[in-house]
């Protein structure tokens, strides 16, 4: 986890003007419209999410990538970049 971190700091710390990190990164308990994770803040989703934010890193998959029968679709894929979308 500690490795991850570190890494998006570094991108992020090589002030290019855009950054793009895409992945499966398995956090399902991230909401994505609160920047919330369901778990403990000593969790690594919460610490995951709380790190994206300090960082001011926007998350731009707004539906579901992973189906499987009998489980609850979630968010796992996502794309982070430092560049807020703006709705026209």
């Amino acid at each position: 986890m500690q490795k991850l971190l570190s890494l998006l700091s570094n991108a992020v710390g090589m002030k290019d003007s855009h950054i793009l990190v895409i992945g499966d990164f398995n956090y399902g308990t991230i909401d994505w419209e609160s920047l919330q994770s369901s778990e403990s803040t000593e969790h690594c989703s919460s610490l995951f999410v709380e790190h994206i934010k300090d960082l001011f890193l926007y998350q731009h998959v707004d539906q579901d990538t992973r189906f499987r029968a009998g489980q609850v679709p979630s968010l796992l894929d996502l794309l982070l970049t430092n560049e807020k979308m703006y709705d026209s």
